[in-house]
C-alpha cells in the first residue's frame, strides 16, 4: 500500500490527504492507484531496460497512465467539491 501511496502523491501532491483518505475508504480509488502504481513500475522497467518510447506496449503503457491519472483526478476532484460518487453502471 506505501508504493501506492507514494505514486498517486508524486503525481498530486497538494491532495495527499484527500489520497490517503480515498484509499482507506473507496474501494474504486484502490484499485485506480494499483493500477497507476503497476503501470508506473512497467514504464519504469521499460525505461531501466532501454526500450524504446515508440514500442506499441510503452505506448499502451503511456495511454494507461494518462486514463488512470485522468479517473483519479475526478474522484479527488468529486471528494473536493462534496460531490457524491457516481454509481458505475450494475453496482447498487
Amino acid at each position: 500500500m506505501k508504493d501506492i501511496v507514494q505514486a498517486i502523491s508524486r503525481r498530486f501532491p497538494e491532495q495527499a490527504r484527500e489520497i490517503r483518505f480515498l484509499l482507506a475508504s473507496n474501494d474504486a480509488f484502490r484499485e485506480l492507484g494499483r493500477d497507476f502504481a503497476d503501470v508506473l513500475a512497467a514504464l519504469d522497467h521499460g525505461t531501466r531496460a532501454n526500450v524504446d518510447p515508440s514500442d506499441h506496449t510503452q505506448q499502451e503503457l503511456q495511454r494507461l497512465r494518462r486514463e488512470l491519472e485522468h479517473d483519479m483526478a475526478d474522484q479527488l476532484a468529486r471528494l473536493s467539491s462534496g460531490t457524491p460518487e457516481i454509481p458505475r453502471a450494475g453496482t447498487p
